[in-house]
């Protein structure tokens, strides 16, 4: 079952981001992030009443509980704004390789917030992946632009700096996740899950307004008369948290980060025969090497 899980919340995740990209195309990065959180946090808000008509009930520590699902709400609202502009800049296939930069921090934190050290495979995985974020990010920009050569500080442009906002965000938001899990109990596991993602999902729709530049509200007209992508945008959004988080019940996250690495491929399918993008050899060799890096951490 956790198999079946992590799979179509990969395959979700990936259809979640296409749609987020069209929209950030038509109405801007900050009505696009708004978009996932407007539409999302009713349906996730639909499905918890029907649980609890259905008798589900929870113990909630509604203070520390409310603290942690804020700074998981805030760090996701981050990361989706940074993956949004990112597609701005980068191809989707390429986009949603580089933030898989969450594994590294995930490591590099787990050390002082989790007291997790990575072993000889781990460290290996950190640098293989920071190379092929150098690649992707920097090495490949260089050789579109062939002028003067690669040079150092090409390692540190735009896109390389949004997937690494965005892969710290993710990771900020995981920790946080574990945190606000340590203040609910239920006797139904999927309840827990269920209220998680309502309360934090809240939490981003007020959150993703501070993000919404000035100039991008009168985009917002374009949502309303035009619901249909927002609203995919949302329904996968909860559809895909719901099935991941399900699958953490199931299994332990490093076997359900490790196989959710598929996503990796539904991007390069969504990226070549949807959006019809080109991905350079050198794009290629740097997703290779960032989704190699991430799964030698949980070897």
């Amino acid at each position: 079952m956790w198999i079946t899980l992590t799979l179509l919340a990969a395959l979700l995740q990936t259809i979640r981001n296409y749609f987020s990209k069209r929209v950030s195309v038509e109405a801007g990065t900050g009505i696009a992030s708004l978009s996932r959180f407007l539409f999302g946090a009713p349906i996730a808000g639909v499905v918890c009443l029907v649980l609890q008509v259905r008798g589900f009930t929870a113990v909630i520590d509604w203070q520390p509980y409310l603290v942690t699902c804020a700074g998981m709400a805030l760090f996701q609202v981050l990361a989706n704004v940074f993956l949004i502009d990112l597609f701005r800049h980068k191809n989707f296939a390429l986009s949603m390789t580089l933030i898989k930069t969450e594994t590294l921090f995930v490591a590099f934190m787990g050390i002082y917030a989790l007291g997790e050290v990575p072993g000889v495979f781990g460290w290996t995985g950190i640098f293989i992946a920071s190379c092929g974020l150098a690649v992707s990010g920097g090495i490949g920009e260089a050789s579109r632009k062939k002028k003067g050569g690669f040079r150092a500080g090409q390692l540190l442009n735009l896109p390389s700096l949004l997937a690494l906002g965005a892969g710290a965000s993710l990771a900020l938001c995981t920790i946080f996740l574990k945190m606000s899990y340590a203040h609910i109990s239920s006797p139904h596991a999927f309840y827990e899950v269920v209220i998680t993602l309502f309360c934090i999902m809240v939490i981003q729709t007020f959150c993703s307004l501070f993000f919404v530049p000035p100039a991008q509200w009168r985009r917002l007209s374009s949502i309303i008369r035009r619901p249909g992508r927002p609203f995919l945008v949302g329904l996968c959004a909860v559809t895909a948290s719901l099935c991941w988080f399900s699958a953490f019940q199931l299994q332990i996250a490093a076997y359900v980060r490790t196989l959710g690495q598929v996503e990796f491929i539904f991007g390069v399918l969504v990226s070549l025969t949807v959006l019809k993008e080109r991905i350079r050899t050198a794009e290629f060799a740097g997703m290779a090497c960032v989704t190699a890096g991430s799964v030698c951490l949980f070897l």
